[in-house]
């Protein structure tokens, strides 16, 4: 089965599970948002956008 993953928290940092998923291509589509997202946020609007444009 193929699987995609979209990771907002992290922001446009490399981090291992990046790395790790990113050996399998045919399997899973790995997508980072361009900025980091937190819960407690001032620009909460700024925040939707970007993780519909991810």
């Amino acid at each position: 089965m193929q699987v995609g993953v979209v990771q907002f928290i992290k922001g446009a940092l490399s981090t291992g599970e990046e790395k790790f998923l990113r050996r399998f291509p045919d399997e899973v589509s790995f997508h980072a948002m361009a900025e980091c997202y937190t819960w407690e946020t001032q620009a909460r609007e700024r925040d939707i956008a970007k993780a519909t444009q991810a």
